[in-house]
């Protein structure tokens, strides 16, 4: 259920099997990541090759607005982060690389 009133951010989670890439996208404002479990290997930029980094679990990264970024689990089981995106509704149109 969405919060009808403005409130500024929205929160979600992800859940990837091992080597499942999920496609290079951006948002409309700043977003922080923060790694649950399992290895994560994310990049970022244009075509995903400005920089990466490996977060582990409890490891934290913030993402600034209409940065290019994605992110694969690494090879050991499923792997999940949580979010924060800092908009209310994050499911209108974003700005692709």
């Amino acid at each position: 259920m969405h919060i009808q009133l403005p409130h500024g951010f929205n929160i979600g989670a992800a859940g990837q099997p091992p080597h499942c890439r999920n496609s290079l996208h951006s948002h409309r404002t700043a977003e922080v990541v923060f790694v649950l479990s399992g290895r994560w290997r994310f990049f970022w930029g244009r075509w995903g090759t400005a920089g990466e980094v490996e977060l582990t679990p409890g490891d934290t990264m913030p993402l600034p607005e209409a940065l290019p970024h994605a992110a694969v689990p690494g090879m050991t089981g499923e792997a999940a982060l949580y979010h924060v995106v800092a908009i209310d509704d994050p499911a209108g149109p974003a700005r692709r690389g």
